[in-house]
Protein backbone atom coordinates (compact mmCIF):
# COMPACT_ATOMS: atom_id res chain seq x y z
CA UNK A 1 0.00 0.00 0.00
CA UNK A 2 1.31 3.43 -0.99
CA UNK A 3 1.84 5.70 2.02
CA UNK A 4 1.13 9.39 1.49
CA UNK A 5 1.99 11.97 4.15
CA UNK A 6 0.22 15.28 3.66
CA UNK A 7 1.59 18.29 5.50
CA UNK A 8 -1.55 20.41 5.45
CA UNK A 9 -4.35 22.04 7.40
CA UNK A 10 -6.53 19.05 8.24
CA UNK A 11 -9.48 21.33 9.01
CA UNK A 12 -9.55 22.69 5.46
CA UNK A 13 -12.27 21.21 3.22
CA UNK A 14 -9.77 21.27 0.35
CA UNK A 15 -7.29 19.15 2.32
CA UNK A 16 -10.08 16.76 3.22
CA UNK A 17 -11.10 16.39 -0.42
CA UNK A 18 -7.55 15.47 -1.45
CA UNK A 19 -7.19 13.08 1.49
CA UNK A 20 -10.51 11.35 0.81
CA UNK A 21 -9.69 10.95 -2.87
CA UNK A 22 -6.37 9.19 -2.24
CA UNK A 23 -7.76 7.13 0.63
CA UNK A 24 -10.48 5.84 -1.69
CA UNK A 25 -7.80 5.07 -4.28
CA UNK A 26 -6.15 2.70 -1.80
CA UNK A 27 -3.46 4.98 -0.38
CA UNK A 28 -2.61 5.03 3.31
CA UNK A 29 -3.08 8.75 4.05
CA UNK A 30 -1.51 10.48 7.05
CA UNK A 31 -2.01 14.22 7.62
CA UNK A 32 0.46 16.13 9.79
CA UNK A 33 -1.39 19.30 10.75
CA UNK A 34 -1.32 22.25 13.12
CA UNK A 35 -5.10 21.96 13.42
CA UNK A 36 -7.19 18.95 14.42
CA UNK A 37 -9.91 17.32 12.31
CA UNK A 38 -11.80 14.05 12.17
CA UNK A 39 -11.49 12.51 8.70
CA UNK A 40 -12.77 8.92 8.29
CA UNK A 41 -10.07 6.35 7.49
CA UNK A 42 -7.33 9.03 7.52
CA UNK A 43 -4.74 9.40 10.29
CA UNK A 44 -4.54 13.01 11.49
CA UNK A 45 -1.56 13.85 13.70
CA UNK A 46 -1.69 17.28 15.35
CA UNK A 47 1.75 18.88 15.57
CA UNK A 48 2.74 20.34 18.94
CA UNK A 49 3.31 24.09 18.70
CA UNK A 50 2.57 26.46 21.59
CA UNK A 51 3.40 29.40 19.33
CA UNK A 52 0.80 28.42 16.76
CA UNK A 53 -1.77 27.62 19.44
CA UNK A 54 -1.43 31.22 20.71
CA UNK A 55 -1.53 32.86 17.24
CA UNK A 56 -3.59 35.96 16.44
CA UNK A 57 -5.06 34.31 13.33
CA UNK A 58 -4.17 31.54 10.88
CA UNK A 59 -1.74 33.76 8.94
CA UNK A 60 -0.20 35.86 11.74
CA UNK A 61 2.35 34.05 13.90
CA UNK A 62 6.11 33.67 14.38
CA UNK A 63 7.01 31.18 11.67
CA UNK A 64 10.58 30.72 12.93
CA UNK A 65 9.40 29.66 16.38
CA UNK A 66 6.83 27.28 14.89
CA UNK A 67 9.53 25.77 12.65
CA UNK A 68 11.79 25.20 15.64
CA UNK A 69 8.93 23.56 17.55
CA UNK A 70 7.54 21.23 14.86
CA UNK A 71 10.28 20.31 12.37
CA UNK A 72 12.08 17.85 14.73
CA UNK A 73 8.71 16.22 15.41
CA UNK A 74 7.96 16.02 11.67
CA UNK A 75 11.32 14.40 10.99
CA UNK A 76 10.59 11.73 13.61
CA UNK A 77 7.10 11.10 12.26
CA UNK A 78 8.35 10.79 8.68
CA UNK A 79 11.01 8.33 9.79
CA UNK A 80 8.41 6.37 11.73
CA UNK A 81 5.78 6.19 8.97
CA UNK A 82 8.32 5.67 6.13
CA UNK A 83 6.05 7.18 3.45
CA UNK A 84 6.38 6.81 -0.29
CA UNK A 85 5.38 10.44 -0.86
CA UNK A 86 5.56 13.64 1.20
CA UNK A 87 3.31 16.43 -0.04
CA UNK A 88 2.97 19.91 1.49
CA UNK A 89 -0.11 22.00 0.80
CA UNK A 90 0.45 25.77 1.21
CA UNK A 91 4.08 26.68 0.58
CA UNK A 92 4.65 29.40 3.17
CA UNK A 93 3.95 27.21 6.21
CA UNK A 94 3.57 23.49 5.54
CA UNK A 95 5.86 23.93 2.55
CA UNK A 96 8.66 25.08 4.83
CA UNK A 97 7.99 22.12 7.13
CA UNK A 98 8.25 19.72 4.22
CA UNK A 99 11.34 21.33 2.73
CA UNK A 100 13.13 20.94 6.09
CA UNK A 101 11.94 17.37 6.65
CA UNK A 102 14.78 15.99 4.56
CA UNK A 103 12.63 13.53 2.59
CA UNK A 104 12.18 12.79 -1.11
CA UNK A 105 10.06 12.58 -3.20
CA UNK A 106 8.71 15.83 -1.85
CA UNK A 107 5.89 17.73 -3.56
CA UNK A 108 4.36 21.14 -2.82
CA UNK A 109 1.03 22.71 -3.75
CA UNK A 110 0.55 26.47 -4.09
CA UNK A 111 -2.79 27.73 -2.80
CA UNK A 112 -2.64 31.51 -3.19
CA UNK A 113 -1.48 33.66 -0.27
CA UNK A 114 1.75 31.66 -0.17
CA UNK A 115 2.98 33.16 -3.48
CA UNK A 116 0.69 36.15 -3.99
CA UNK A 117 1.32 37.87 -0.63
CA UNK A 118 3.92 36.01 1.50
CA UNK A 119 7.06 36.64 -0.64
CA UNK A 120 6.24 40.36 -0.88
CA UNK A 121 6.52 40.83 2.90
CA UNK A 122 10.33 41.02 2.84
CA UNK A 123 13.48 39.76 1.13
CA UNK A 124 13.70 36.96 3.72
CA UNK A 125 10.14 35.81 2.93
CA UNK A 126 11.05 35.64 -0.76
CA UNK A 127 14.16 33.58 0.00
CA UNK A 128 12.08 31.18 2.11
CA UNK A 129 9.61 30.62 -0.74
CA UNK A 130 12.40 30.05 -3.26
CA UNK A 131 13.97 27.52 -0.92
CA UNK A 132 10.70 25.56 -0.66
CA UNK A 133 10.24 25.53 -4.44
CA UNK A 134 13.86 24.47 -4.97
CA UNK A 135 13.44 21.48 -2.63
CA UNK A 136 10.19 20.31 -4.26
CA UNK A 137 10.40 17.55 -6.85
CA UNK A 138 7.13 18.75 -8.39
CA UNK A 139 5.12 21.95 -7.88
CA UNK A 140 1.35 22.14 -8.21
CA UNK A 141 -0.82 25.29 -8.28
CA UNK A 142 -4.57 25.71 -8.13
CA UNK A 143 -4.99 28.14 -11.04
CA UNK A 144 -3.36 29.52 -14.19
CA UNK A 145 -2.97 32.83 -12.39
CA UNK A 146 -1.00 31.17 -9.57
CA UNK A 147 1.18 29.31 -12.06
CA UNK A 148 2.12 32.67 -13.57
CA UNK A 149 2.93 34.16 -10.15
CA UNK A 150 4.87 31.07 -9.01
CA UNK A 151 7.09 31.25 -12.11
CA UNK A 152 8.56 34.47 -10.70
CA UNK A 153 10.33 32.35 -8.09
CA UNK A 154 11.27 29.15 -9.93
CA UNK A 155 12.25 27.88 -13.36
CA UNK A 156 10.57 24.53 -12.69
CA UNK A 157 7.41 23.42 -14.41
CA UNK A 158 4.27 24.13 -12.39
CA UNK A 159 1.29 21.82 -12.90
CA UNK A 160 -2.27 23.09 -12.62
CA UNK A 161 -4.46 21.11 -10.19
CA UNK A 162 -7.44 23.28 -9.33
CA UNK A 163 -9.60 22.50 -6.31
CA UNK A 164 -12.46 21.77 -8.69
CA UNK A 165 -16.11 21.08 -7.91
CA UNK A 166 -17.94 17.87 -7.06
CA UNK A 167 -21.03 18.13 -9.27
CA UNK A 168 -22.77 15.47 -7.17
CA UNK A 169 -22.69 17.86 -4.21
CA UNK A 170 -23.34 21.14 -6.02
CA UNK A 171 -26.32 21.09 -8.37
CA UNK A 172 -29.24 23.32 -9.42
CA UNK A 173 -32.50 23.22 -7.50
CA UNK A 174 -35.34 25.71 -7.64
CA UNK A 175 -36.90 27.47 -4.67
CA UNK A 176 -39.59 30.03 -5.43
CA UNK A 177 -38.95 33.47 -4.00
CA UNK A 178 -40.44 36.91 -4.47
CA UNK A 179 -37.22 38.89 -3.89
CA UNK A 180 -34.45 39.52 -6.41
CA UNK A 181 -31.57 37.98 -4.48
CA UNK A 182 -27.87 38.66 -4.70
CA UNK A 183 -25.63 36.15 -2.91
CA UNK A 184 -22.03 36.16 -1.73
CA UNK A 185 -20.48 33.29 0.24
CA UNK A 186 -17.23 34.71 1.64
CA UNK A 187 -15.61 35.61 4.93
CA UNK A 188 -16.67 39.09 5.97
CA UNK A 189 -13.52 40.91 4.90
CA UNK A 190 -13.74 44.20 3.05
CA UNK A 191 -11.16 43.12 0.47
CA UNK A 192 -13.81 40.74 -0.94
CA UNK A 193 -15.70 43.75 -2.29
CA UNK A 194 -18.54 44.21 0.18
CA UNK A 195 -18.36 47.98 -0.16
CA UNK A 196 -18.62 47.62 -3.95
CA UNK A 197 -21.73 45.45 -3.59
CA UNK A 198 -23.47 47.75 -1.13
CA UNK A 199 -22.74 50.91 -3.11
CA UNK A 200 -24.08 49.19 -6.23
CA UNK A 201 -27.24 48.24 -4.33
CA UNK A 202 -27.62 51.82 -3.20
CA UNK A 203 -27.83 52.87 -6.84
CA UNK A 204 -30.51 50.26 -7.57
CA UNK A 205 -33.02 50.40 -4.71
CA UNK A 206 -35.45 52.58 -6.65
CA UNK A 207 -35.12 50.53 -9.84
CA UNK A 208 -35.30 47.10 -8.14
CA UNK A 209 -37.63 47.43 -5.11
CA UNK A 210 -37.34 43.72 -4.29
CA UNK A 211 -33.51 43.74 -4.32
CA UNK A 212 -31.94 41.79 -1.44
CA UNK A 213 -28.44 40.57 -0.48
CA UNK A 214 -27.70 37.32 1.40
CA UNK A 215 -24.22 36.96 2.93
CA UNK A 216 -22.86 33.57 4.02
CA UNK A 217 -19.59 33.84 5.91
CA UNK A 218 -17.91 34.31 9.28
CA UNK A 219 -18.03 37.75 10.84
CA UNK A 220 -14.42 39.01 10.91
CA UNK A 221 -15.30 42.55 9.74
CA UNK A 222 -19.06 42.44 10.14
CA UNK A 223 -19.11 45.65 12.16
CA UNK A 224 -17.58 47.58 9.23
CA UNK A 225 -20.22 46.23 6.86
CA UNK A 226 -22.98 47.05 9.34
CA UNK A 227 -21.75 50.64 9.64
CA UNK A 228 -21.91 50.97 5.85
CA UNK A 229 -25.38 49.42 5.79
CA UNK A 230 -26.62 52.02 8.25
CA UNK A 231 -24.97 54.81 6.31
CA UNK A 232 -26.64 53.70 3.06
CA UNK A 233 -29.94 52.78 4.71
CA UNK A 234 -29.74 49.19 3.44
CA UNK A 235 -30.02 47.28 6.73
CA UNK A 236 -33.42 45.78 5.93
CA UNK A 237 -32.21 44.57 2.54
CA UNK A 238 -29.26 42.50 3.79
CA UNK A 239 -29.33 39.18 5.64
CA UNK A 240 -26.28 37.76 7.45
CA UNK A 241 -26.34 33.96 7.53
CA UNK A 242 -22.99 33.33 9.23
CA UNK A 243 -20.92 30.29 8.34
CA UNK A 244 -23.13 27.65 6.72
CA UNK A 245 -22.70 24.02 5.68
CA UNK A 246 -22.17 22.77 2.14
CA UNK A 247 -25.76 21.51 2.03
CA UNK A 248 -27.01 24.92 3.15
CA UNK A 249 -24.92 26.64 0.46
CA UNK A 250 -26.75 24.63 -2.21
CA UNK A 251 -30.04 25.75 -0.67
CA UNK A 252 -28.77 29.33 -0.62
CA UNK A 253 -27.90 29.31 -4.32
CA UNK A 254 -31.35 27.88 -5.03
CA UNK A 255 -32.73 31.25 -3.88
CA UNK A 256 -30.11 33.30 -5.74
CA UNK A 257 -30.69 35.24 -8.93
CA UNK A 258 -27.08 36.40 -9.17
CA UNK A 259 -23.89 35.54 -7.25
CA UNK A 260 -21.54 38.51 -6.80
CA UNK A 261 -17.79 38.25 -6.13
CA UNK A 262 -16.23 41.70 -6.80
CA UNK A 263 -12.99 41.19 -4.87
CA UNK A 264 -10.59 44.12 -4.62
CA UNK A 265 -7.30 42.20 -4.36
CA UNK A 266 -5.74 38.79 -3.77
CA UNK A 267 -8.14 36.24 -5.24
CA UNK A 268 -6.08 33.24 -6.26
CA UNK A 269 -8.80 31.08 -7.77
CA UNK A 270 -12.53 31.32 -6.98
CA UNK A 271 -14.02 28.11 -5.61
CA UNK A 272 -17.16 29.94 -4.48
CA UNK A 273 -17.66 31.24 -8.01
CA UNK A 274 -17.52 27.71 -9.39
CA UNK A 275 -19.90 26.43 -6.69
CA UNK A 276 -22.44 29.08 -7.70
CA UNK A 277 -22.15 28.15 -11.37
CA UNK A 278 -22.43 24.44 -10.59
CA UNK A 279 -25.76 25.36 -8.96
CA UNK A 280 -26.85 27.16 -12.12
CA UNK A 281 -26.40 30.73 -10.87
CA UNK A 282 -25.00 33.53 -13.11
CA UNK A 283 -21.99 35.26 -11.53
CA UNK A 284 -20.46 38.72 -11.59
CA UNK A 285 -16.77 38.85 -10.65
CA UNK A 286 -14.01 41.45 -10.66
CA UNK A 287 -10.89 41.34 -12.83
CA UNK A 288 -8.70 40.28 -9.89
CA UNK A 289 -6.28 37.34 -9.70
CA UNK A 290 -7.73 34.04 -10.85
CA UNK A 291 -11.40 35.12 -10.91
CA UNK A 292 -11.58 35.89 -14.67
CA UNK A 293 -10.49 32.34 -15.52
CA UNK A 294 -13.35 30.67 -13.61
CA UNK A 295 -16.18 32.20 -15.63
CA UNK A 296 -16.93 32.87 -19.29
CA UNK A 297 -17.60 36.56 -19.72
CA UNK A 298 -21.07 37.22 -21.15
CA UNK A 299 -21.84 33.49 -21.20
CA UNK A 300 -21.94 32.43 -17.55
CA UNK A 301 -21.73 35.93 -16.08
CA UNK A 302 -19.75 39.15 -16.30
CA UNK A 303 -16.29 40.42 -15.40
CA UNK A 304 -16.17 43.98 -14.07
CA UNK A 305 -13.36 46.32 -13.12
CA UNK A 306 -12.37 45.91 -9.48
CA UNK A 307 -14.06 48.48 -7.24
CA UNK A 308 -16.36 49.82 -9.99
CA UNK A 309 -19.74 49.76 -8.27
CA UNK A 310 -21.35 51.67 -11.14
CA UNK A 311 -20.46 48.86 -13.54
CA UNK A 312 -21.63 46.26 -11.02
CA UNK A 313 -24.98 48.07 -10.68
CA UNK A 314 -25.27 48.21 -14.45
CA UNK A 315 -24.76 44.45 -14.84
CA UNK A 316 -27.18 43.61 -12.00
CA UNK A 317 -29.86 45.85 -13.55
CA UNK A 318 -29.32 44.32 -16.99
CA UNK A 319 -29.81 40.80 -15.68
CA UNK A 320 -32.83 41.92 -13.65
CA UNK A 321 -34.47 43.41 -16.72
CA UNK A 322 -33.58 40.48 -19.01
CA UNK A 323 -34.82 37.25 -17.51
CA UNK A 324 -34.15 35.42 -20.78
CA UNK A 325 -30.43 36.20 -20.42
CA UNK A 326 -30.45 34.86 -16.85
CA UNK A 327 -32.09 31.65 -18.05
CA UNK A 328 -29.55 31.28 -20.84
CA UNK A 329 -26.69 31.79 -18.37
CA UNK A 330 -28.30 29.32 -15.96
CA UNK A 331 -28.02 26.64 -18.65
CA UNK A 332 -24.42 27.59 -19.53
CA UNK A 333 -22.95 27.75 -16.02
CA UNK A 334 -23.07 24.07 -15.12
CA UNK A 335 -21.88 23.04 -18.58
CA UNK A 336 -18.85 25.27 -18.10
CA UNK A 337 -17.97 23.74 -14.72
CA UNK A 338 -18.51 20.22 -16.06
CA UNK A 339 -16.19 20.88 -19.01
CA UNK A 340 -13.24 22.36 -17.10
CA UNK A 341 -13.53 22.07 -13.33
CA UNK A 342 -14.77 18.63 -12.33
CA UNK A 343 -13.10 17.61 -9.09
CA UNK A 344 -12.39 14.02 -10.15
CA UNK A 345 -10.43 15.03 -13.25
CA UNK A 346 -8.27 17.51 -11.35
CA UNK A 347 -7.45 14.93 -8.67
CA UNK A 348 -6.45 12.43 -11.35
CA UNK A 349 -3.79 14.86 -12.62
CA UNK A 350 -2.09 14.80 -9.23
CA UNK A 351 -2.36 11.02 -8.96
CA UNK A 352 -0.77 10.60 -12.40
CA UNK A 353 2.25 12.60 -11.24
CA UNK A 354 2.53 10.49 -8.09
CA UNK A 355 2.42 7.27 -10.08
CA UNK A 356 5.15 8.39 -12.49
CA UNK A 357 7.54 8.89 -9.57
CA UNK A 358 6.48 5.68 -7.82
CA UNK A 359 7.03 3.65 -10.96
Amino acid sequence: MTKLIMLADAASPHTQKWANYFQQKGYKVIILSLLAANIPYVDVVVLNSKTYANRKDNLTYNRLKVLIEVVPEIRKLVKSYQPDILHSHFASSYGLFGALAGFQPYFVSIWGYDVDVFPNKSFIHKIMLKYVLKKARTIFATSKYLIKVTKKYTTKKVIETSFGIDLKKFYPIKIDHSEFNLVIAKQLRMNYGFETILKAMNLLVDKIPELRLMIAGSSEEKFVIEELLNELNLTKRVKFLGRISQREIVQLYAKADIAVYPSLKFESFGVSVLEAQACGVPVIVSDVGGLPEVIRDEETGYIIKSGDYHELAEKILYLYENKDIRIKMHDATRKFVRSFYQWQENAEVMEDVYQKFLN
